[in-house]
């Protein structure tokens, strides 16, 4: 419902969007031989240097392919998710893993602020199993901010994205209609305030 909201707005707004349904797509998150039509070398896997010698020699899998391409046509990515084990789920850490490929996303004394994806902000939107109290306790289950420190800072941040503030549906298995439509209208809202910020 998040994504669908998401994507009905900035559709009705005028703005091209482009869909990356993990599960729909069945996208492999496992980073493998399989990401290499022409590897360097065959006999032993050194998966970074893999990914850079196939970026450089446009030899990468088409679905990686794919994904950078969307990611290079887009100035605001956001990423839906519930969040599991306190971080992303496999698939998406897997979506990272291969398609963040050094060359595309980073480099030598390309990171951070010199990062290849520099310019383009993202955004996390999850949800999640406890209510927010829960999150604001250094130990049930720990405080929020130090769970998507990895993902902010030492994944995007690190690709040279810019960061825009979280949006978190709290608890929506168990949440009313009622409130659940209140959590869609607070993300539209969201949004919104997030597009006008991009057109100042």
């Amino acid at each position: 419902m998040l994504k669908d909201a998401a994507f009905d707005l900035f559709t009705e707004r005028g703005y091209e969007t482009q869909l990356s349904d993990l599960y729909q797509m069945a996208f492999k998150p496992v980073a493998d031989w399989g990401d290499f039509q022409s590897p360097k070398n065959p006999d032993y896997l050194k998966y970074g240097a893999e990914q850079r010698h196939a970026y450089e020699n446009e030899s990468l899998s088409p679905d990686i392919v794919l994904e950078q391409k969307k990611l290079a046509e887009s100035g605001l990515v956001i990423f839906i998710f519930p969040l599991w084990w306190h971080s992303v789920p496999a698939i998406l850490k897997g979506w990272f893993d291969r398609v963040f490929v050094p060359g595309f996303a980073y480099g030598r004394n390309q990171t951070f602020a010199n990062g290849l994806l520099k310019g383009k902000r993202t955004m996390l939107v999850f949800t999640t199993g406890a209510d927010p109290e829960r999150y604001e306790d250094e130990n049930d289950p720990g405080i929020l901010e130090h769970h998507l420190h990895g993902i902010e800072h030492g994944t995007l941040k690190y690709v040279g994205m810019c960061i825009v503030p979280y949006f978190a549906s709290w608890q929506p298995a168990h949440v009313s209609a009622e409130q659940w439509e209140k959590y869609l209208q607070q993300f539209r809202e969201r949004l919104i305030s997030v597009l006008e910020e991009s057109e100042q």
